[in-house]
C-alpha cells in the first residue's frame, strides 16, 4: 500500500539534517509524497541546538516540512498507551503521541527505532532504509 503523506520521527529528521548521503536518497525518493513531522519530533530537534544560531539554522532547514499538529483525542490515545507499555516495553511519551498522530491519520510513521513502536496497536511502522 502507497500512501500520499509520511511522517518522520526524531531519528530519521536527524539522519536528513546531518547530510546523510543514505537519508538524502531515501528523502529524494519519496518526493511525491507530502512529507510531515509531528511537532513532537520538531520539538525534539530544536531541543538538541547548542545555541541560538544553531537553534535558528534548524528552525529553517525544518521549515520546509508541513507540521503534524496534536488533535483532540491523540492526548487519550498516547496517555493510553503510555500506562500501559511504559514498564512493559519501555515506550516514551512522545513515542506514544507521535503513534497517536500516525493512527488518527492513518499514514507509516518512518523510524530507525521499530521497537519503541512495536506494541503500540494500528500504527504502521516502516523503516526508511537499512544501513
Amino acid at each position: 500500500m502507497t500512501h500520499d503523506t509520511v511522517l518522520l520521527d526524531t531519528d530519521v529528521l536527524i539522519e536528513i539534517l546531518r547530510g546523510r548521503p543514505k537519508a538524502g536518497a531515501w528523502l529524494r525518493s519519496i518526493s511525491n509524497c507530502t512529507i510531515r513531522i509531528p511537532v513532537f519530533a520538531y520539538l525534539e530537534v530544536l531541543l538538541g541546538a547548542r545555541d541560538k544560531r544553531e537553534l535558528e539554522k534548524l528552525k529553517k532547514e525544518l521549515s520546509c516540512f508541513a507540521m503534524a499538529e496534536t488533535r483532540t483525542g491523540d492526548s487519550r490515545i498516547a496517555t493510553t498507551w503510555f500506562e500501559r507499555f511504559r514498564l512493559s516495553n519501555g515506550v516514551g511519551i512522545i513515542d506514544c503521541f507521535l503513534g497517536a498522530i500516525a493512527l488518527r491519520e492513518n499514514v507509516p510513521l518512518y523510524t530507525f527505532n521499530v521497537k519503541h513502536y512495536r506494541c503500540l496497536e494500528g500504527i504502521m511502522v516502516r523503516v526508511p532504509y537499512k544501513d
